[in-house]
């Protein structure tokens, strides 16, 4: 590398950070971490919201957007169908000498690809895939895209255009893909995928937790929202279709029959939010429930006081390809309900550390839900079990396989 002092210059590439999530938590996590160990990252993205999306990470992150978040939803929405004109526009933000570009998610991968041929002409890039893009080549995804929300054969029609559109894609895609230095996933799961749709092999390397049960404090919460000593179920989840989060209201519809004093507690925010509040009214389950949007719980004193008021944390997601949330429930030796697919199966084993349920199965949640209330003693071992599952997966032992990759990369 370049000796200026420092460890190197690093490129990071994301599409949008505008929104409290797994996948921006990570970038901005690692970048600080990055830093800390004597590199210099600068972050480009085509959209940015630094009020929104995680304010707390990015004080000494220097986040380089493309433009500031003030285009409409619609426009917006319609622009991520056309991937490669959104991967040339975070090239041309580009400036300097890097070592290493690091390109996160889809379609970073083509906007490092092209830098590599134009700015950073020979530069390695490493792309950090937390999934393959699901409406491009997941046919479920695209089906509840088409689908979920409206009733118009027109709106269909038109969801079905703008998939084609996006799929259209794929080439530059997998050719991006193919010529990346290394492949990086967060999950066996996730690694899976990735060689049966680009026929590469990745490295698998472990996001960490962060254990905040000293600074967390469940009667605030459960004293704010009245909820007193009654039974809490908690997700914590982006409101997004594959969450699956209406069935998590579905399987508590089923479960408040059978503990009627339970609360059932949803925090996020997400395009189908109003979805599900009509979902809850619908079952006539409103009064039980409370959704509280990020901003609300970042006013209360974040996640760790949720964490700590519930007994039970239910995690509905389909093929979530790690799952951030369930671990850091774990770390406040919660018990743990989660679908039985995707990357969360990689830490929870059934009965010892968490229950599974049959994915997108309202039934199968309420029977597994009811087991842990039915069996504190039980849930209680569970929980602690769980706690020491958690403690193992650290952000240094991932910085670490980074700054190994970063070295490689170079030489």
């Amino acid at each position: 590398m370049v000796n200026r002092g420092m460890k190197g210059r690093i490129c990071m590439i994301h599409n949008f950070t505008l929104k409290r999530g797994g996948a921006e938590r990570l970038l901005f996590t690692l970048s600080n971490l990055l830093q800390s160990r004597g590199y210099e990252v600068d972050i480009y993205v085509l959209e940015d919201d630094p009020v929104e999306c995680f304010p707390e990470l990015r004080a000494c992150l220097n986040v380089k957007a493309v433009s500031r978040s003030f285009r409409s939803r619609i426009i917006r929405s319609t622009g991520t169908f056309i991937p490669v004109t959104a991967a040339a526009r975070i090239v041309s933000a580009i400036q300097g000498r890097y070592d290493v570009i690091h390109a996160h998610n889809f379609p970073a991968n083509i906007a490092a690809f092209l830098a590599t041929k134009s700015r950073l002409r020979g530069v390695p890039f490493i792309w950090g895939c937390n999934e393959p893009y699901r409406l491009m080549y997941d046919p479920a995804e695209q089906y509840r895209f088409r689908n979920y929300g409206l009733t118009s054969a027109c709106g269909r029609l038109m969801r079905l255009g703008l998939v084609k559109l996006l799929e259209t894609s794929s080439v530059f895609d997998r050719y991006a893909t193919k010529s990346a230095y290394a492949v990086t996933v967060l999950s066996e799961f996730t690694a899976s995928q990735i060689k049966a749709i680009y026929g590469v092999n990745p490295v698998v390397i472990h996001p960490g937790v962060e254990n905040l049960t000293a600074r967390a404090n469940g009667q605030l919460v459960r004293d704010k929202f009245r909820i007193g000593t009654s039974p809490l179920v908690l997700t914590v989840s982006r409101l997004w279709p594959a969450k699956d989060v209406a069935t998590g209201l579905r399987a508590f519809n089923i479960f408040v029959q059978k503990v009627p004093d339970a609360f059932y507690m949803i925090v996020g925010d997400g395009p189908i939010l109003d979805d599900l509040v009509a979902l809850s009214r619908q079952l006539g389950i409103e009064k039980r429930c409370f959704f509280i949007g990020d901003r609300e719980a970042a006013e209360i004193g974040g996640l760790s006081h949720f964490y700590a008021a519930c007994n039970v944390f239910l995690f509905t997601a389909i093929d979530e390809p790690w799952g951030f949330v369930p671990l850091e429930a774990m770390c406040f030796a919660k018990p743990v309900v989660i679908s039985a697919s995707g990357g969360p199966m990689e830490y929870v084993q059934h009965h010892l550390t968490g229950m599974m349920a049959k994915p997108s199965d309202p039934n199968s949640f309420a029977a597994e839900l009811l087991e842990v209330f039915q069996y504190p003693d039980v849930a209680a071992k569970m929980g602690e079990t769980a706690s020491r599952v958690a403690a193992a997966y650290s952000w240094e032992k991932m910085v670490n396989a980074y700054d190994q990759l970063y070295s490689a990369a170079v030489t």
